[in-house]
C-alpha cells in the first residue's frame, strides 16, 4: 500500500539542459544526480534527440592533448614527427606513443605544441627524460603516416 502512495519522482532538469550539459562534457552519470534520474534515462533522451555518443572513456582523460595534431602538416608537425622517427616510441601493447631525451627543455616544448600537459618523467638511472602520450587516435596517425612500418617495444 505504501508504495502506492509513493509520489512519482520527477526529473528536475530540462531536456535541453541536459543536452547542454553533456555537450560540455559532463558524464551520463553525474547528469543523472543532477536530475534525480537515472543514467540509462539520460542516455535514452541523448539518443532520442540525436545527440552522437563520446568514445567510451572519453570524458575521462587526465591530461590534455590535441589528439588529431598528426592529422594536419606544418612545419612543425614535420619537425615533431622527424624527431618523434628518431627519439620515439609506439607501445605494442597500450595505446601510447612516447618521446625520449636527455634535454628536457626540447620534450617540454614538444608537450606544449601538442596541446598537453602530461607531465616528464626522468629516468633515474639514465637521465633520460621521457614523454608518454596515451592516445588510440595519435597512435594511428603515426602508423599510418609511415605505412605500418614503425618498430614496437613494450
Amino acid at each position: 500500500m505504501e508504495e502506492m502512495e509513493r509520489k512519482k519522482i520527477k526529473r528536475t532538469l530540462e531536456i535541453d539542459e541536459i543536452i547542454k550539459l553533456y555537450l560540455e562534457g559532463s558524464s551520463t552519470t553525474e547528469i543523472a544526480k543532477l536530475s534525480n534520474v537515472s543514467p540509462r534515462y539520460i542516455r535514452m533522451i541523448l539518443s532520442d534527440y540525436k545527440i552522437g555518443k563520446r568514445s567510451f572513456g572519453n570524458w575521462k582523460r587526465r591530461y590534455k592533448l590535441n589528439e588529431d595534431y598528426f592529422k594536419t602538416w606544418s612545419k612543425n608537425m614535420a619537425y615533431i614527427l622527424g624527431f618523434f622517427i628518431a627519439d620515439g616510441f609506439i607501445s605494442n601493447d597500450l595505446q601510447t606513443i612516447g618521446f625520449a631525451q636527455k634535454e628536457k627543455y626540447i620534450l617540454e616544448q614538444i608537450r606544449n605544441e601538442l596541446g598537453s600537459n602530461q607531465p616528464i618523467f626522468q629516468n633515474k638511472q639514465t637521465g633520460v627524460y621521457m614523454l608518454n602520450l596515451n592516445s588510440k587516435i595519435m597512435k594511428k596517425d603515426l602508423m599510418e603516416i609511415d605505412g605500418n612500418t614503425w618498430y614496437y617495444t613494450k
